[in-house]
């Protein structure tokens, strides 16, 4: 009788709480049109500006999206601009690839996470040149 009572009350909560959980971990839909600001290994400023977010494709299996942009990054040596792509997802994770605007080469590739108001990203960058290596990073709008 008490494990009966115990999975009744288990059952209950889980109903209840299931559809508060759902919405507090689902992270903005679209992302287009947003600038983030933040740091960038070793503490070095970086602007993230989305200008435009491929829509929803029914036929598409992923629910991911291609995404395109410009990134700015103030270095030791001095500002790094150049174009971002890459994709996000409605679950939050995102991943974007930095190419340097002279050459188009990539420098950078940022890979992580959007909080779930939206507001914020936290992840780590990965510096393709000059100080090699895998860095954090977060930016807020």
């Amino acid at each position: 009788m008490k494990s009966l009572l115990k999975s009744g009350l288990a059952i209950a909560f889980l109903s209840i709480a299931l559809p508060f959980g759902q919405a507090a971990f689902a992270s903005p839909e679209s992302i287009q049109g947003t600038t983030w600001k933040g740091q960038a290994s070793n503490n070095q400023p970086v602007r993230v500006t989305i200008i435009e977010q491929q829509p929803l494709n029914p036929a598409q299996k992923s629910v991911c999206r291609y995404v395109i942009g410009e990134m700015d990054v103030d270095t030791r040596t001095g500002k790094l601009e150049g174009s971002m792509t890459g994709f996000y997802c409605p679950n939050g994770t995102f991943a974007f690839l930095l190419r340097r605007k002279e050459d188009r080469e990539p420098m950078q590739v940022y890979q992580g996470k959007i909080s779930n108001d939206g507001k914020s990203m936290k992840g780590t960058m990965l510096y393709m040149s000059g100080d090699w290596g895998e860095y954090p990073f977060s930016a807020k709008q």
